[in-house]
């Protein structure tokens, strides 16, 4: 699912799975010399780029059969013994509650299956970077004009995919497809029943690329401004993942920007370069909240990408982005939702931080209670676990209001995020509504606080 550099012969595959991509890799043979995802990388824009495309439904039951029995997709065969018995049609049903795909180390299986499932014209794959496109269908008479065309060698032995059996084909699949795969039917030219009717009309590739709009990064030019032109182009870095594998940091700012930049992007390994560019502008703004360049690039990506952006990123860099918009927002919606956001999520980092420290691990889901509940302080009364309704008026009440903005999408994917991962959030919202065990035994109860109260301090 990656852009591969092939050397000896000289040309670029986008293998995209299920497309038969890997048939014109052993026809034309060759060496893999590196991979890319998005946008392609200038340097190997000097030869022929080549992808091969597909009936929608053909290819989503070509990557589920391929998943289970080949060994090439081995990642998407684990991923399918994890999702055991789902169908081609609940795989599409959950494929919009997955996250979204972020480049070459992600470790969830869903995710390496989302990946290969993505639309074929979703920019992930950067299909728009191809000059030459063939279809499965005709794959070996496509791929003996583009070796015309290229001087690339003719292929000895080709043949074309098989068109699949459509008597199967369930009507929720069909609605499925449709509503996944509008796209690419739109823009590759099949109907429904997998017919070509159209030339394939794909969008024109972004002017520039992100080593082009951002030369104080990819030159070391000291003399150009560090961050790119506030109105360039933004869809060249929404469209290049990068390949710097993912490691937590913590940089510290450094007086030379650059280098502060250059330590960030190991935080966005796999990640957009887009998302990469936004993480750039804030320490620019924390340095100087009034830098009318970083401002307006901060603006541009909130209000352009926020929604792709919010779902890319990391927590860490989701409440950075709320901390700023809370700080520097151009209206006071925009302020109060960055505050809303980043009191969240660091009000659940200050609690899961002194349970993670100062209290011992406990079973889970719990097999007894220290005590029943009743008043905490100041008239405030513990949250009724089993029966309350507090967490889920206070989850509606927060979906309700927030604005739908870009923007807003921050705040709104830390609140997803909390309640994915193990807080304080998701676990009360696991025991709402469920019997809770019995109270602890009042002598062993005493027990344990004395064992406690004896702990070297």
């Amino acid at each position: 699912m990656y852009q591969l550099l092939i050397k000896d012969p000289d040309y670029v595959l986008i293998d995209l799975p299920g497309t038969g991509a890997a048939r014109v890799f052993n026809a034309l043979g060759g060496t893999v010399a590196g991979r890319s995802l998005g946008a392609l990388p200038r340097k190997w824009r000097d030869r022929p780029v080549i992808a091969v495309i597909r009936d929608p439904a053909a290819r989503l039951l070509s990557v589920f059969e391929a998943a289970q029995v080949e060994a090439r997709y081995a990642p998407l065969g684990e991923a399918v013994a994890q999702l055991a018995g789902m169908s081609p049609e609940q795989m599409l049903t959950m494929l919009a509650d997955w996250p979204t795909p972020t480049g070459f180390d992600e470790q969830s299986p869903q995710q390496r299956l989302a990946q290969a499932l993505l639309p074929q014209t979703h920019p992930f794959h950067g299909l728009s970077e191809a000059t030459h496109i063939l279809r499965a269908e005709t794959l070996a008479s496509d791929l003996a004009v583009v070796a015309a065309q290229t001087g690339l060698p003719l292929p000895a032995s080709i043949s074309d995919l098989p068109a699949i059996d459509r008597s199967g084909v369930s009507m929720l699949l069909r609605m499925g497809l449709r509503a996944a795969y509008g796209g690419d039917y739109a823009a590759l030219g099949y109907d429904s029943q997998g017919v070509v009717q159209r030339e394939v009309a794909l969008p024109l590739r972004p002017t520039g690329a992100p080593e082009d709009l951002w030369p104080a990064y990819f030159t070391d030019d000291t003399q150009v401004a560090p961050l790119p032109d506030p109105d360039c182009d933004l869809a060249p870095f929404a469209n290049a993942w990068i390949e710097t594998p993912y490691r937590p940091n913590s940089a510290k700012w450094k007086r030379n920007p650059i280098q502060h930049f250059k330590e960030l992007e190991p935080e966005f390994g796999g990640r957009m370069r887009l998302s990469h560019l936004l993480g750039c502008t804030i320490p620019m703004l924390r340095r100087d909240p009034q830098d009318r360049h970083a401002r307006r690039l901060f603006y541009r990506i909130c209000t352009e990408y926020g929604a792709a952006v919010a779902r890319d990123i990391d927590l860490r860099w989701l409440i950075s982005v709320c901390d700023t918009l809370a700080d520097i927002g151009r209206a006071g919606d925009q302020r109060a939702t960055g505050l809303l956001g980043s009191t969240l999520g660091n009000m659940i980092k200050l609690y899961e931080t002194e349970r993670r420290m100062f209290s011992p691990t406990m079973p889970w889901p719990p097999q007894t209670r220290f005590v029943s509940g009743g008043r905490l302080f100041d008239g405030m009364l513990g949250f009724s676990v089993s029966k309350g309704d507090m967490l889920r008026n206070y989850l509606a009440r927060f979906e309700r209001n927030l604005p739908h903005e870009p923007w807003a999408d921050f705040t709104r994917e830390i609140l997803a995020r909390l309640l994915k991962h193990d807080t304080v959030l998701s676990r009360m919202q696991y025991l709402n509504g469920r019997d809770l065990p019995e109270v602890l035994d009042p002598a062993m109860k005493a027990e344990i606080e004395n064992i406690l109260r004896q702990l070297p301090g």
